[in-house]
């Protein structure tokens, strides 16, 4: 079955006011080459080394850990994670881009970029024991994953309102969870 799939244009969020704010991708941030691996809690040592707000950032990071768990976005290699330049020497985590669920069939549910050492699979509980590393509780963890779910429920509303197509929207359901 050929699976039609469109392009969204948006708004390009390293520029401003027609200036360029200077990039570098999670990977350029930690020093490695293409091949290289590295983890989500070694993105989150970069960021309370060189993020001007790292508290922040973690949490955010964190956050989509959770929303690429639940929607199976397997597709979070060391480029799809990226910083802007604030100021001085260091750096914010960008806008979140390139967030694709992968349903089931395509590919199996294992993260590009690993939560922690533990392994590659995109599971909450992984992410519930690494989050201490983003400088997060329990009681906030689970609180920012019932958020993301929440949030996710109705999904196939909003994608039947979009046009996709009964038979596209029981495809992805197998990419998309609420817990």
């Amino acid at each position: 079955m050929k699976v039609h799939r469109s392009v969204a244009l948006i708004t390009r969020f390293d520029r401003h006011k027609g200036r360029r704010i200077p990039f570098l991708s999670a990977m350029s941030l930690l020093g490695l080459n293409d091949g290289d691996e590295a983890t989500y809690t070694d993105i989150a040592e970069a960021i309370r080394r060189y993020s001007s707000a790292p508290t922040e950032d973690l949490h955010e990071l964190w956050r989509r850990i959770v929303f690429g768990v639940l929607i199976g976005n397997l597709d979070d290699h060391l480029r799809n994670h990226g910083f802007l330049h604030d100021h001085d020497d260091l750096w914010r985590l960008s806008p979140a881009y390139d967030l694709n669920p992968v349903p089931s069939a395509e590919k199996a549910r294992e993260l590009s970029t690993w939560i922690s050492d533990e392994g590659p699979e995109a599971d909450l509980d992984l992410a519930r024991r690494a989050a201490r590393y983003f400088a997060l509780t329990d009681d906030h963890a689970n609180r920012i994953v019932n958020e993301v779910s929440d949030r996710l429920r109705g999904w196939q509303n909003i994608a039947h309102q979009l046009g996709m197509s009964a038979a596209e929207i029981d495809i992805y359901a197998t990419a998309i969870s609420t817990k």
